[in-house]
């Protein structure tokens, strides 16, 4: 796919050395044509928008630093439970 063939693409993200590219599309309804010249495999996810501030750290995602803050504190001191190996 050539980015620049994309009429509704907001912004593509530059990935660090072996992981795959991506493309976020904006929301308006359309279609979206690929076209590949050698093998290729597409992932396609779609979901309703969630419209929340995003904050994300290591593995926790929240929607506030306070609420990152708090689950690494929770995290930290065991709240979260524990795995008996």
């Amino acid at each position: 796919m050539q980015l620049g063939d994309c009429s509704r693409l907001l912004r593509s993200h530059p990935t660090p050395r072996n992981y795959w590219p991506r493309v976020v599309f904006d929301r308006a309804a359309g279609s979206v044509q690929l076209e590949a010249n050698v093998d290729a495999t597409v992932l396609v996810l779609a979901g309703e928008p969630i419209d929340e501030p995003i904050v994300g750290h290591g593995p926790f995602v929240m929607n506030t630093q306070e609420e990152i803050a708090q689950a690494m504190e929770d995290f930290n001191s065991g709240r979260f439970g524990q795995i008996n190996a």
